[in-house]
Parts: structure tokens; C-alpha cells; sequence
């Protein structure tokens, strides 16, 4: 799958009529401050001419004020229901290979509960342990040759060190990022690292 592609959808219940009755009011909120707009140029152009008394102008300018509020609150209910429909579908936030678990038609699924597992291969990430006595030659950026017990052989670069030792073996982690374009390199395969540390 690709970013953006959709994974699962979920029953829209009311959310698609939320939406329609959000619209509504919107329109409904449109044209209640289109009249309000005109009664306040109305009643400005009256008191202008002296028509209309002079503290007529407040009640106008508060209704002006009034249904611009309203719209405003409308298109933000609007915004919210909107965006609960989209919140039916889930979509893939990285590009890699559908994994278990994937959730089935009609299955209920709680809040926060994955509806499909979607496996990242492009870069894996190598992990391996540094012994304390060797740390010190460790850097970022260092060249890494690995490979698989599979046979498959790959180049990358230190990405991470850890700052604490694992205090039962005394050992430091250490992640390396490969590319793996054609998802050759599979997750969880056994592998052995070689870095480069230069010339003596």
C-alpha cells in the first residue's frame, strides 16, 4: 500500500446526515445575515436621511453582529461533521505491505484498536549490541555492510547509539538504517553488521 491509500472503512451511522444538516444550517445562516446586512445598510441610509432615530442604529449593528457570529459557528459544525465522516476511513500513514492483523466486514473494533498492521520495509532498520570495551569507536554516520543469514547483502549507516549500557549484558544498541527498495531484506531476519572504521 501507499500513503494515503484507504485500509478500512468504518459504518458511517448519522455521521453522513450530520453532515447534510450542518450544510443546512449554513445556508440557513447565510441568508439570516444577508438580511441582517441589508436591515443595517437600510437603517443606516434612514437615519441618514433622518428617518430613523439616531439609537436605532445599535439594535442593527447587534444583529449585524449577531448572525456573522452565527455563520461562523455554523461552518464550524459543519467543519467538525465533515470531518467525522473522513474519520470512517482509515488510511495507510506510510507506504509498506499489509501484515496481520487485519480486522474482517463487520467486525467491532474499540477505540484505538488497529484495523490492519502495516509492515514498513523501506529503510529496515538493522539493531545490534556494542560491547562497553568497543563503544568509544562507535559514531553516527559510520558505513555498515550487513548481511542476512539468507545471504542477502545491503549498505548503510549508523543511526542511532544508545547513551545507556543494557544492564545485564553491559552492552550498547545500536540501530543502522538500510535501504531496502525491493523489499528484499524480510523483518526479523537474523544478520550480522561490519563497520567501516577506516584506515590505521
Amino acid at each position: 500500500v501507499a500513503v494515503g491509500d484507504a485500509m478500512c472503512r468504518l459504518d458511517q451511522g448519522t455521521r453522513a446526515a450530520s453532515v447534510a444538516e450542518a450544510e443546512a444550517a449554513v445556508t440557513q445562516a447565510e441568508a439570516g445575515l444577508k438580511q441582517a446586512r441589508t436591515a443595517y445598510e437600510t437603517n443606516a441610509a434612514l437615519r441618514e436621511r433622518g428617518v430613523a432615530s439616531p439609537n436605532s442604529a445599535e439594535p442593527a449593528a447587534a444583529a449585524l453582529e449577531a448572525a456573522i457570529a452565527g455563520l461562523e459557528s455554523a461552518n464550524t459544525r459543519l467543519d467538525n461533521a465533515k470531518a467525522e465522516l473522513e474519520r470512517t476511513t482509515v488510511v495507510a500513514k506510510v507506504a509498506g505491505i499489509v501484515q496481520d492483523p487485519v480486522a474482517d466486514i463487520g467486525t467491532l473494533l474499540n477505540p484505538g484498536q488497529p484495523c490492519a498492521t502495516v509492515v514498513e520495509l523501506d529503510p529496515i532498520i538493522f539493531v545490534g549490541n556494542i560491547p562497553e570495551a568497543r563503544i568509544g569507536l562507535a559514531s553516527l554516520g559510520l558505513p555498515v555492510a550487513i548481511e542476512t543469514v539468507s545471504g542477502n547483502k545491503a549498505e548503510g549507516k549508523v543511526s542511532f547509539i544508545s547513551a545507556v549500557a543494557d544492564a545485564s549484558t553491559r552492552t550498547f544498541r545500536v540501530e543502522a538504517e538500510i535501504p531496502n527498495p525491493n523489499n528484499e531484506v524480510r523483518d526479523g531476519l537474523t544478520a550480522s553488521a561490519t563497520v567501516k572504521m577506516g584506515t590505521v
